[in-house]
């Protein structure tokens, strides 16, 4: 697409010019380079205005667009490569190359000239809106009413609740709204209401006439501005009128007082092969036994959307029905077959084509995963940042504007996230010198056990540099790996995540990361601060400290951490001992937990054995939210929480820890929301103090002792006593024989 490119070509080009001070480039030709960047620069923001509108002409002129600025962005990265290398170039051969750039920057410039002043013209010329218009509206409203009235598959709780909303209530005016997906059934419930001869009773006017009862349905409805227009235009007789309108889009659809919101559910699996067998077979006729497995399987597949298994329905109508091509449908063909439909592309295109510019380069980027691939959302935001499709305001701010552009794609329909996703990825990627030529390259992850080369530094638009380390048995005494220097030369880093490695110390006074926010997996010992000062903007840091197997003394890595209070912009901290030894007290008592960072929101601590007495540190950081303390992270008996309120904690688990008592009043955790106890076999009860915080949303117990969960369930009762009906208890045993799960 024509916004992906001109994007694209914008950061080539910017790569370019900061590359300037590094390698030789004859003036004027970094003058002329700054004016293609601008000229680029105006063409995204003219991009950006034009929006979701598609009339064919804008798709000529896209694809015009597109074209010029791939070819252009060629000529920039190759030259870009050459000059990088330009120790093999004679004076000549620069020159040559130089002047090809600027060609090619000319004849750019001139074609996108010209482009721009049509779009300027066109932009917003009423003929292009109407067209656009024209090819939804008559599709959407014509046939409404008069569409045949059939049986509709998992909604009759739905039509029930939204009779109810229609027929019954307050005698204002009020908008009803139907939220979901395409695809998921909106118009075809909104018809079944619409037609329902309760409410068809009850409405005498179904068109707006002033001093009438009337109920209106508007279907599809895409803004918020939308939806409060027919507000403003529609009379409110006090008489229980009613507006029914549907939406995919979840700000179309947020309640004020004066609304009521109906989301629509995936069908279950039984309505899903109720659907599916109908659309095949007809009403009157049942599935064949010898299909009976395959389609369930593939009404299953289809993920509850009605939209889909109606696709899906109309080709197995027609095909062969035979258990061989059917399992083949099922295992290979399904998302083939809902691709080609026409009803089909067609809702879902709709979704995409109301995005922004931006979201719409973020969606499409998704294409680089194979098909049915998960997706970490984590990994995906990282990627978009990388590659430049979030706006870069400040740099605090990316990975929450990737963040928001993800939800806005979830609002829309468009893409669906399940909840806690993740995915193994080992990149069989080698070290080469092949690799380190990838000049452009901004995200590389891969698993790797050796030494990092120094001509990693070569690739310097690298944003993303994660290795992860392939499992293997350690030796008794531990081996570690350092970072090499030329580290420091590579500015534009955002993410560091490299298991165990040393970060050397700089050896020059100007070496510094400006850009680095996450520093994961790095040895405490760096933790220096030498180090430390030349990352200014760090707000995520993951430290470890491998111990030798053979260890007998204590360890003090406090000494190692004494410079982090001075990171103010530092949100995030963990500290983990791999393979702690519960015997062993690895923090002498006479030495306290380090200072921390005052304006810390997470914390996480394990393997460390600092004495529960310690914990008063940690309790008067005034903005921690979350606290994760695993594997010994405290030892000893008993945990007194009299110092320090914890006054913005919402989130604690302790996990593997050989605690018997805890004792807490209730001001102590004034905002907990969530409780989390793994694996404390010897805690007897969870402090009676916690039965008074009515934040509370969440227990979770993991392998506890029947007096812990005795305490849970009196928790329970204690908030359900005063009217907090959010609380869960969810009590859980690993035990293969005794698998339970109570709330």
């Amino acid at each position: 697409m024509a916004y992906a490119a001109v994007v694209s070509l914008k950061h080539s080009i910017q790569r370019l010019l900061n590359s300037c001070d590094q390698i030789p480039i004859l003036p004027p030709y970094p003058e002329i380079i700054q004016l293609a960047y601008n000229e680029v620069e105006s063409l995204d923001l003219l991009l950006s205005r034009v929006g979701a509108r598609n009339s064919e002409w804008l798709k000529a002129v896209k694809a015009e667009i597109r074209e010029a600025a791939f070819r252009l962005e060629d000529v920039i990265e190759s030259a870009h490569v050459s000059l990088s290398q330009s120790q093999t170039l004679s004076a000549d051969e620069m020159g040559c190359l130089a002047m090809e750039v600027k060609k090619q920057i000319d004849l750019f410039t001139k074609s996108m000239e010209k482009i721009k002043e049509q779009l300027r013209c066109r932009l917003w010329e009423p003929q292009d809106y109407e067209e656009a218009i024209e090819k939804v509206i008559p599709s959407r409203t014509d046939h409404f009413v008069a569409t045949k009235s059939n049986k509709i598959f998992g909604l009759d709780s739905d039509l029930i609740r939204l009779r109810g909303l229609l027929t019954s209530g307050s005698s204002r005016r009020q908008i009803v709204s139907i939220w979901g997906m395409a695809g998921i059934g909106k118009t075809t419930l909104a018809k079944k209401v619409y037609g329902d001869p309760d409410v068809f009773s009850r409405f005498g006017c179904r068109a707006a006439f002033k001093g009438k009862l009337y109920l209106i349905v508007f279907d599809d409805v895409w803004r918020r501005d939308d939806r409060e227009e027919l507000t403003r235009i529609l009379p409110d007789n006090a008489n229980g009128s009613r507006i029914l309108l549907t939406t995919r889009i979840e700000g179309a659809a947020v309640l004020p007082r004066s609304y009521a919101c109906h989301k629509m559910r995936f069908l279950t699996e039984k309505d899903s092969w109720d659907l599916l067998c109908e659309k095949v077979f007809g009403e009157k006729h049942s599935c064949p036994p010898h299909l009976e497995e395959v389609g369930k399987k593939i009404a299953n597949k289809c993920e509850g959307l009605p939209l889909a298994i109606i696709a899906i329905a109309k080709h197995l109508s027609e095909a062969e029905k035979m258990p061989e091509y059917w399992s083949k449908v099922a295992e290979k063909e399904i998302s083939n077959i809902i691709g080609a439909d026409a009803e089909m592309s067609k809702a879902l295109y709709l979704s995409y084509n109301k995005l922004s510019q931006r979201l719409k380069v973020c969606f499409v980027y998704m294409g680089v995963f194979p098909h049915g691939h998960e997706i970490p959302t984590s990994k995906l935001i990282n990627l978009w940042c990388a590659e430049g499709f979030v706006p870069r305001k400040t740099l605090k701010l990316l990975q929450d504007q990737a963040t928001e552009d993800l939800e806005d794609l979830v609002s829309n329909s468009v893409v669906l996230v399940a909840k806690g996703t993740r995915c193994t990825y080992n990149s069989l990627l080698w070290l080469s010198i092949e690799l380190v030529k990838l000049i452009q390259l901004r995200y590389l992850s891969f698993t790797y056990n050796g030494e990092i080369p120094a001509s990693i530094s070569k690739l310097q638009n690298l944003h993303y540099l994660i290795v992860h380390q392939y499992l293997s048995i350690r030796s008794s005494r531990a081996h570690h790996s350092n970072l090499p220097m030329e580290i420091w030369d590579m500015q534009e880093l955002r993410h560091l995540q490299v298991m165990g490695s040393d970060l050397p110390d700089p050896t020059t006074q100007d070496a510094c990361l400006p850009n680095l926010l996450s520093l994961l997996g790095i040895s405490a010992r760096s933790c220096t601060k030498e180090v430390l000062i030349r990352i200014p903007n760090l707000n995520k840091l993951g430290t470890r400290i491998e111990l030798p197997l053979d260890v007998a003394e204590p360890l003090f890595c406090s000494d190692h951490l004494v410079h982090l209070a001075d990171h103010h912009y530092l949100k995030s901290f963990k500290c983990s001992i791999v393979n702690p030894s519960p015997r062993l007290q690895v923090l002498g008592r006479s030495r306290p937990i380090p200072i921390l960072p005052w304006n810390l929101r997470k914390l996480t601590l394990s393997g460390l054995g600092f004495p529960w007495e310690h914990m008063r540190y940690i309790a008067n950081l005034p903005f921690l939210e979350v606290l994760k303390l695993r594997c010994y992270a405290f030892q000893g008996p008993e945990w007194k929480s009299i110092d320090g309120a914890f006054w913005n904690l919402t989130f604690l688990l302790v996990e593997d820890t050989d605690l018997e008592y805890w004792r807490v009043d209730h001001t102590r955790f004034p905002c907990l929301q969530r409780l989390f106890i793994h694996h404390c076999y010897k805690l007897k009860e969870i402090p009676g103090g916690i039965k008074g915080i009515r934040t509370l949303e969440m227990v979770e117990i993991v392998d506890g002792s029947p007096s812990l969960v005795a305490s849970a369930k009196q928790i329970l009762e204690e908030q359900q006593s005063f009217r907090n009906y959010r609380l869960q208890v969810c009590v859980k045993y690993s035990s293969e024989d005794d698998q339970k799960t109570k709330s």
